[in-house]
């Protein structure tokens, strides 16, 4: 069974990842942790069992998340998308609170 990782997903050293694993986009997994469930994306992960600490990229407001530069304007469906990916961190985050 093979490993996904998603696009701009970092695995730190030292990391086991059971077969069969899927590392979401943007997800960051911790130095020595033993991933055995499918990490959501844009998170940050570490230990074992690998638990969500904590969501990538929502302390930064949408704003400053999206290139609005004249070198780089950015379309409106592109700016929805960056809102939708946020949006969906946020139920992320809900559903893999510490008790």
């Amino acid at each position: 069974m093979p490993i996904t990782v998603g696009a701009s997903a970092w695995i730190a050293a030292a990391v086991f990842v059971a077969p069969g694993i899927n590392v979401g986009e943007g997800a960051v997994v911790g130095a020595c942790s033993v991933v055995t469930k499918d990490v959501p994306p844009w998170t940050v992960c570490a230990g074992n069992p690998c638990r969500v600490i904590k969501l990538r990229r929502l302390d930064v407001p949408i704003e400053l998340q999206v290139d609005v530069s004249d070198k780089h304007p950015q379309s409106d469906t592109e700016k929805v998308a960056a809102q939708g990916v946020l949006d969906e961190a946020s139920s992320i985050q809900h559903n893999y609170r510490r008790p």
